[in-house]
C-alpha cells in the first residue's frame, strides 16, 4: 500500500493527538460523565459546597452530570477527590506545607485531587445542610461561627473551573459569568499545581 507524501503530516499529527489523549485523565467524554466526585465522609458544608460548584458549572458547560459521594462509597474508576479525603492522605497529597488559603491540584493514577488549606469547624458550631455563606449573615450573631479563615478547598475548585473549564466570573451576576461549552474535559496525568495564598 502506497501512502502519498502529502498525507504523512496528517498521519503524524493524528499519532501525536492519540498519544496526548492516552496521557489524559478523562473527566467528561462526548458530553457524558466519566468520573465521580468523592468528598470526605461527613464532609463540612464548605467542602460540600465546593463539590457542588463542580457539578453545577460542568453540567452547564458540557451537559454531563457528576455524582457526589462520600469516599467510603466511591466506585471504581476515575475519581475527583475534593477536600481532605483519606485517599488524598494515602497518596501523600496533603496541605501540611501550605500556608494561608494555598491549595493544591494534583493527578495521581486515576484520581484528580483538589485540596486546600481549610480552617477547622469551631467547637460547638451548628452546620447548616446548605448555604454556609448565608449562615454567616443570618446566624453568626446568635450562634458560634461556622468557620472563619482560609478556604483553600473552595479556592482550588474555583481555580480548576477557571483553568480547565474556562469559566470566567466577570461580574457578581448571572450575566457576568462566562461558561464555555465543551463535550470533553480532561486533565494531564502528570498535572501538579500548587497555588500560593491569596485573599478571596
Amino acid at each position: 500500500m502506497r501512502i502519498r507524501i502529502a498525507h504523512i503530516p496528517c498521519l503524524l499529527l493524528s499519532i501525536l493527538v492519540l498519544q496526548a489523549q492516552a496521557g489524559d485523565l478523562v473527566l467528561v467524554d462526548d458530553g457524558r460523565a466519566a468520573c465521580t466526585i468523592a468528598v470526605p465522609d461527613k464532609a463540612d458544608s464548605f467542602t460540600r459546597m465546593a463539590a457542588s460548584w463542580l457539578v453545577d458549572y460542568v453540567q452547564q458547560s458540557s451537559g454531563a452530570t457528576w455524582n457526589i459521594v462520600e469516599e467510603s462509597a466511591a466506585p471504581d474508576g476515575t475519581i475527583i477527590s475534593v477536600g481532605h479525603t483519606r485517599m488524598a492522605a494515602a497518596a501523600g497529597v496533603t496541605t501540611d506545607d501550605l500556608t494561608y488559603d494555598a491549595c493544591r491540584l494534583r493527578v495521581a493514577g486515576d484520581v484528580l485531587y483538589l485540596i486546600g488549606r481549610d480552617s477547622p469547624v469551631r467547637s460547638g458550631a451548628i452546620e447548616p445542610e446548605e448555604g454556609p455563606w448565608q449562615y454567616f449573615l443570618e446566624c453568626a450573631p446568635l450562634r458560634p461561627p461556622l468557620q472563619a479563615g482560609p478556604k483553600g478547598t473552595c479556592r482550588v475548585v474555583a481555580r480548576f473551573l477557571e483553568s480547565h473549564c474556562g469559566v470566567q466570573w466577570l461580574a457578581p451576576t448571572e450575566k457576568g459569568t462566562r461558561i464555555p461549552k465543551t463535550t470533553r474535559l480532561a486533565d494531564r496525568k502528570s498535572t501538579r499545581l500548587n497555588s500560593s495564598h491569596t485573599s478571596i
